[in-house]
């Protein structure tokens, strides 16, 4: 008896000690649990090439009590393979974070959070990093597959790894894995797509061009092959937003612009001209039956472009059709925009006139003025400078002259951004004067010339002219 009970005191006493002596986190729970909305641990795709394939689903869990900050990651390992030398490249696939879906007492940041794919398998890595106080959570991904090419009919397998990984320590990294399949049917010849997107150009490309009138909308036209039994929405996103490759600049989302047109049935969300966005871009809804228009535009037109550079923007557009809450990939089209280039002096006289001309000279009256305004529309995005030529001196019919000393020139701001080169009145001179240099973003500008001319007893009455001459010229 008394044995057992020197037994029992030994396990009472080693158990105390492990208490003590072993870390806090020996008990923690962290882990996560990846699962397939169809079950199992098998995310399955049933593809045709060059067909768009219906968006799968998976539920990510975190289940925590650490206490500390923790990321989730993805590991693309290896790629759906048939084992007779054919393999799916990554690449075909593409993930977005379902909106809303993430359920957590103190939420973190869902990296992927978006309302299309826009993340290839390949080129991603981090998914979510907790809140500070590395609270539990879960929330959904959704999978797209869209097969570019052709390739032969089977099974493919691969394998997706998920690694939760805690960042102040705390715990030990834990990893749960995805099977991806892939079954590979034929594509069908006979059967029209449901939804067919088409520029009347018949080339895969939107194209316009601010330097031609007849370029600068661009129809696509839309045609609807399936009816529907619930509510469908038809969206774009741009997925590439135009950019320059020579200088690498963007468009602004008001240099473009749609509108849905000939719509009868259903809804458009641009029934009028609507400037472009970052965001998805609703385009037509059907009606709450599901029922659709078998036909309708989306007019694609320029904004306004006149403060972007010059030069050819290249970018692209991904179309979607949300039904009962799921998206689907219609598929895509290039989109080109010319911005030609604009280098211009607009020069607007006073009088509206091509000289500068003083009529009724009195060497008793006050001096007269004429102002010219200069404008300048670029879009080079390069220095330049507004240059000035007097062909002659002041003269009337008679061949009577006013000399320089009575003709002056000045400046004004008309909230000019460059340089102007004379900032107070003086003596005009024949020949070429600088006027006005630019900012360094070579800027479209604006400013006043003020012409006055006085004149004394010894200058003959009468109407006297020159002629000027005004330059653009870039530096």
């Amino acid at each position: 008896m008394a044995r057992i009970m020197l037994k029992n005191l030994f396990i009472f006493i080693l158990m105390l000690i492990l208490t003590v002596i072993l870390p806090k986190y020996a008990f923690a729970e962290f882990k996560i649990e990846v699962t397939p909305y169809q079950g199992g641990q098998e995310l399955i795709f049933r593809a045709q090439p060059l067909v768009p394939n219906q968006p799968q689903e998976i539920k990510v869990k975190i289940t925590t009590d650490i206490h500390k900050r923790y990321e989730v990651r993805q590991i693309a390992l290896e790629p759906p393979d048939n084992y007779r030398g054919t393999v799916i490249d990554w690449r075909n696939f593409s993930l977005y974070g379902l909106l809303g879906s993430l359920v957590s007492s103190s939420p973190g940041t869902l990296h992927v959070a978006n309302s299309v794919p826009t993340s290839t398998l390949n080129s991603l890595e981090r998914i979510y990093t907790s809140s500070q106080e590395g609270a539990s959570a879960e929330f959904i991904l959704v999978y797209n597959l869209n097969l570019t090419q052709q390739i032969p009919q089977g099974m493919y397998r691969g394998r997706i790894k998920f690694v939760l990984v805690p960042l102040e320590g705390g715990a030990s990294e834990v990893e749960d894995f995805l099977n991806v399949v892939v079954e590979v049917g034929t594509t069908p010849t006979e059967a029209k797509p449901q939804i067919e997107i088409t520029p009347v150009s018949g080339l895969n490309t939107i194209y316009l061009n601010s330097g031609k009138e007849d370029k600068k909308t661009f129809d696509v036209e839309v045609r609807i092959n399936k009816d529907f039994s619930k509510p469908v929405i038809l969206y774009q996103v741009v997925v590439s937003w135009p950019e320059c490759s020579q200088t690498g600049e963007k468009l602004p989302s008001n240099a473009l612009n749609y509108q849905v047109k000939q719509i009868n049935k259903g809804k458009s969300y641009a029934d009028r001209i609507t400037d472009f966005s970052s965001a998805r871009m609703n385009l037509y809804a059907s009606d709450p039956n599901g029922t659709v228009d078998n036909y309708f535009v989306i007019t694609y037109g320029l904004g306004d472009l006149f403060t972007v550079k010059a030069g050819r923007y290249k970018g692209t557009i991904y179309y979607y059709l949300e039904n009962a809450g799921y998206p689907e990939f219609l598929g895509r089209l290039d989109l080109e925009i010319e911005n030609e280039r604009i280098f211009e002096l607009v020069i607007i006289p006073e009088e509206q006139k091509s000289v500068i001309e003083f009529r009724n000279l009195n060497p008793k009256e006050a001096p007269k003025r004429s102002e010219v305004i200069i404008e300048i529309k670029t879009n080079l995005g390069k220095p330049y400078q507004v240059n000035q030529n007097i062909l002659s001196e002041l003269t009337d019919k008679e061949g009577n002259v006013i000399p320089f000393k009575y003709f002056t020139v000045d400046t004004e701001s008309l909230d000019t951004k460059g340089k102007l080169k004379i900032t107070g009145k003086q003596a005009a001179q024949k020949g070429e004067t600088i006027l006005f240099v630019s900012d360094e973003k070579g800027s479209a500008d604006k400013f006043k010339i003020i012409y006055e001319l006085s004149t004394d007893w010894k200058i003959k009455a009468g109407d006297y002219s020159t002629r000027i001459t005004y330059s653009l010229l870039e530096i």
